[in-house]
């Protein structure tokens, strides 16, 4: 095991962690509970993209903004018409929760994209027990969503050379990626076999010998993992605490 791995968290450590935070987050009933700590985590998964040296685009947050906005003014609408009234801090505390849970959710999954390289999935992958099929379906699940965006870049800015007007509002760039991604999808399955035999000439679709040394973890995935088991027991316990 390299020293750079023995101090950075693996892939699956990563998504461990984060479907730990997540579902620990959902099952506390207490909604001031469940607020407090999805607010502490998500300040957590921001200083851990700033810690990485990385950055998420303001339009993101943007988005983020309007979505957890969205979700706060449905379920408080839901609730006042299942007879609840917005004169009642319970019916508040309630919707501020769902809303916290779903800004957990997606800010987790934003830090989880942006401190984890395509490449780092796709090395953990290449030393694993996973059966060959499952590896290669995840390599291109990684891999794919990558080549479509930079596909999509390119167009856009040869389009934006020729004369065409960028796309500035929310509908014309759905509009305009329907209309480039589709195609581009079209190629990139067309050019699967291709892919298929670059992966063989990389011996990807043979059975892994795992070493001890491959299959070791370096301490902080350990400690991840860890405090993974940890928030769900203790997420599970408040549950029974307060019913």
């Amino acid at each position: 095991m390299s020293p750079r791995a023995a101090t950075t968290l693996a892939p699956s450590s990563k998504l461990a962690l984060y479907l730990a935070v997540v579902i620990a987050v959902y099952l506390i009933r207490d909604p001031k509970l469940a607020i407090v700590t999805a607010v502490m985590l998500c300040v957590a998964a921001v200083a851990s993209v700033r810690f990485a040296g990385k950055r998420i685009p303001g339009s993101r947050w943007r988005a983020l903004a309007i979505f957890v906005g969205w979700v706060f003014v449905m379920h408080l609408a839901l609730d006042v018409a299942g007879g609840g009234s917005l004169y009642d801090y319970e019916t508040l505390w309630l919707s501020t929760r769902q809303a916290a849970r779903v800004a957990l959710l997606i800010v987790g999954a934003l830090a989880l994209i942006a401190t984890t390289p395509a490449r780092a999935v796709v090395e953990e992958l290449e030393t694993t027990r996973l059966p060959r099929s499952m590896r290669l379906l995840v390599m291109m699940l990684v891999q794919y969503p990558r080549v479509l965006r930079d596909r999509y870049d390119q167009i856009v800015e040869a389009q934006i050379a020729r004369g065409a007007d960028r796309p500035r509002s929310i509908v014309q760039r759905v509009a305009q990626g329907a209309r480039i991604l589709l195609p581009v999808m079209q190629s990139e399955l067309n050019a699967i076999g291709e892919r298929a035999g670059l992966i063989h000439l990389r011996g990807l679709d043979v059975d892994v010998v795992i070493t001890d040394d491959v299959r070791a973890r370096g301490p902080f995935d350990v400690v991840a993992l860890c405090v993974a088991t940890a928030m769900l027991l203790a997420a599970i316990g408040s549950r029974i605490l307060w019913r």
